[in-house]
This record gives structure tokens, C-alpha cells and sequence, in this order.
């Protein structure tokens, strides 16, 4: 499971908040060797925001359009996400550390069995191993994190 998918948002076309979230993506594939795929979901505008993401070196966009998916809910953002991750063959799954994201990402984690870290701002190879980095106190402070599932989830 080489490659990352990251959940966009859309909000009037993609959200700028899901940028951060793809470059995460793009720096953890290229470490695993895999590419980035992206997620999209709503209901009118998921065709242009797919159009968008290529621009931004996405190798494969995933669209998700139904009534269900006008309306935010935790329920079904977190069922299509763990659909896309397991057609995607995705060894990490990101998202931005938005509500939306903070919400539905536990809920992909607890079902694909894999671990979760939030608020991560970087990754590294340490000691042979992927690190996550997470800010504590206000930015003052930094964290490595290991994740030791197969599956990680992490928001961005």
C-alpha cells in the first residue's frame, strides 16, 4: 500500500484549505513510492474540483456524487473515503484538520483498522521509520509521532 489519498473539500469549488493536505500527500508518496490520489465528494461542482486537483499533480481523482452528499454528515463523508482508500490501495489516508475532517477521519481509521494522528504539519524517516509531525503548545513544541498500523490516517 504505496499510495496516500487525501480527501478534498469542496466549499463553491475546492476548498484552499485541502491544499496543505495534498502537498502532505505528495511528500508522503513519494517517500512510499506510490502516487496521490484524491477524493472528492458532493453533489454539482465535483467535476471541476477533480479538473482542479490534476492541476496540482494529483495522479487520480475519485468523485463521489449523490443526493447524500449535499449536506455534510460524518456517516457518509466516512463511508465513501473508506470506499475510495480501499479501491485506492491507499497506505496513508489524510484529510485538512478542518471540523469536517476532524470529524469524519476516526471514523475511516476505526474501519480500515488503522491508527490515526492529527494535526500533523510534516513527516520524516526516522531511525528507518515514518514520523509524523505534530505542533504541542501552541506551536511551540514539536512531536514525532510513529503510527505502527499498516493503514494511517492523519489530518493535516
Amino acid at each position: 500500500m504505496k499510495n496516500v489519498l487525501v480527501v478534498a473539500e469542496l466549499k463553491n469549488g475546492l476548498r484552499k484549505t485541502s491544499l496543505p493536505a495534498i502537498t502532505f500527500a505528495k511528500q508522503a508518496a513519494q517517500k512510499l513510492g506510490g502516487q496521490v490520489h484524491a477524493l472528492v465528494c458532493g453533489t454539482d461542482d465535483v467535476g471541476a474540483a477533480a479538473e482542479e486537483l490534476k492541476k496540482y499533480g494529483v495522479a487520480v481523482v475519485w468523485t463521489a456524487s449523490s443526493p447524500a452528499l449535499k449536506s455534510y454528515t460524518a456517516e457518509a463523508f466516512a463511508k465513501v473515503a473508506i470506499k475510495a482508500a480501499e479501491a485506492a490501495e491507499a497506505g496513508i489516508v489524510c484529510a485538512s484538520a478542518t471540523a469536517q475532517g476532524r470529524d469524519y477521519l476516526p471514523r475511516v481509521a476505526a474501519s480500515l483498522g488503522a491508527g490515526m494522528a492529527s494535526d500533523i504539519t510534516g513527516l520524516e524517516e526516522i531511525g528507518g521509520k515514518m514520523a509524523f509531525k505534530r505542533p504541542m503548545f501552541a506551536g511551540n513544541l514539536n512531536q514525532w509521532v510513529e503510527i505502527t498500523t499498516p493503514r494511517k490516517v492523519v489530518s493535516v
